[in-house]
């Protein structure tokens, strides 16, 4: 992880860009929380982007080291190179979380996904199948896919309370995905959402004042609510908002 303070100009940094290096070429400081960049694709000449950087920023930045040494092990070289391979196999064929998961999707699923969901960016969706249709399947291919891409690495579920534990076990059963589920000890941690990338967080733990004062604070890259018509506001007779 980097830090605001030590971004500087001619630095290699990974996290601005998916799947890609870039070197700053520029670094304005406009105050202790907050810095814009200018930046290049290593490799594309002119390929300029530019970016405003906050606190919650630092997690995804890394300085981008050397991948060779004249002194590197074979084997190392080797089990690199074919992590890159499956890093990047999203690219060479379409729906490579279905073939790296337990699962045996039907067509509507892979038509939810692959056909309407990951091309949609930013991504807003309302999934709406009738019981049984395997929405938790659809939302597992959609969080894979994002993450081998590194689209996604702070994933927020929010499902009804009896469901935490079922969304838990089928996420890592059929996508290998480690959730934490959110207990009352852990929320009452200062930052109980800092450390935890893959969240599932029940309806009624969500709901309450102090714990959506910490979401609100916390970033995520993808947020997945289960059941969403639970989640609707009304007003009171006072004017106030019921949530």
């Amino acid at each position: 992880m980097i830090k605001l303070q030590d971004l500087k100009v001619g630095m290699r940094v990974c996290g601005l860009e998916p799947n890609d290096i870039v070197r700053l070429i520029e670094v304005n400081r406009l105050g202790r929380s907050v810095v814009t960049v200018v930046y290049q694709k290593e490799g594309i000449e002119r390929a300029y982007a530019d970016a405003t950087l906050y606190r919650r920023d630092e997690a995804r930045l890394h300085e981008a080291q050397d991948e060779w040494a004249a002194d590197e092990d074979a084997e190392i070289s080797r089990l690199t190179w074919e992590a890159k391979r499956l890093r990047n196999a999203y690219l060479f064929g379409l729906g490579h979380a279905v073939y790296t998961s337990d699962i045996d999707p039907l067509l509507h699923q892979i038509e939810a996904v692959y056909g309407r969901m990951l091309d949609r960016q930013p991504l807003r969706f309302l999934l709406a199948d009738d019981p049984g249709a395997g929405k938790t399947i659809m939302a597992g291919l959609l969080i894979r896919e994002l993450m081998m891409r590194d689209d996604v690495r702070r994933c927020l579920i929010c499902v009804p309370g009896n469901l935490a534990e079922q969304w838990e076990d089928e996420l890592r059963d059929r996508f290998g995905l480690k959730f934490t589920v959110m207990t009352r000890e852990m929320l009452k941690e200062p930052d109980p959402f800092g450390e935890r990338e893959q969240v599932i967080i029940r309806l009624d733990q969500a709901k309450r004042e102090n714990v959506r004062n910490l979401l609100g604070e916390s970033y995520w890259d993808l947020i997945i609510c289960d059941e969403a018509h639970k989640m609707w506001a009304s007003y009171s007779s006072g004017g106030e908002i019921n949530r």
